[in-house]
């Protein structure tokens, strides 16, 4: 009687024979780096640790993938960044890590900020116009950006030459 192999069994005895390469396997231990790193960041950003035990877990995490490349911390944390949104555990680490990119980020940042002021209220403005002229006004009326591509679109634009900005100063 014949034996039946799980699909598993099947694998490993075909792949038996093949191994890794030293340049695999360092992709392999950087690829597991960042996802782990995501998760301690994670868990950083929801408050669960505080950023001197998220360092000390780090530097296990390094230990124990052999990993010594420094700046694929910078890079997730880079990552993370929202222009958008709330930025200040993010920006709290670089404060004591990076303080140079610490300062830029945070002017980077700031500027988007100002400049999405700037193109919201142009926005509703032009809207309001676009409402005055077919008979709609009053101080009930509230026009939303969200809604006008054009706006989307500007946004969206916006948001890349920041995001280009800060990966310059990374």
């Amino acid at each position: 009687m014949s034996e039946i192999k799980s699909t598993m069994d099947i694998v490993m005895e075909r792949t038996r024979h093949l191994s890794l390469s030293d340049e695999e396997k360092a992709r392999h231990k950087q690829e597991e780096f960042k996802k782990r790193l995501g998760g301690l960041l994670r868990h950083y950003e929801d408050g669960l640790l505080s950023a001197a035990k998220l360092q000390e877990r780090i530097d296990a995490l390094r230990k124990e993938l052999a990993v010594e490349n420094r700046r694929t911390v910078m890079d997730i944390l880079v990552d993370r960044v929202d222009p958008d949104g709330g930025n200040e555990r993010i920006l709290e680490l670089l404060a004591g890590w990076a303080p140079d990119l610490h300062d830029a980020l945070k002017k980077n940042l700031a500027d988007h900020r100002e400049r999405r002021r700037t193109l919201d209220d142009k926005t509703v403005e032009r809207l309001r116009d676009e409402l005055r002229r077919e008979g709609i006004e009053g101080s009930a009326v509230a026009p939303n950006p969200e809604r006008d591509s054009v706006y989307r679109e500007r946004l969206a634009d916006l948001r890349r030459e920041t995001m280009a900005r800060i990966e310059a100063v990374l």
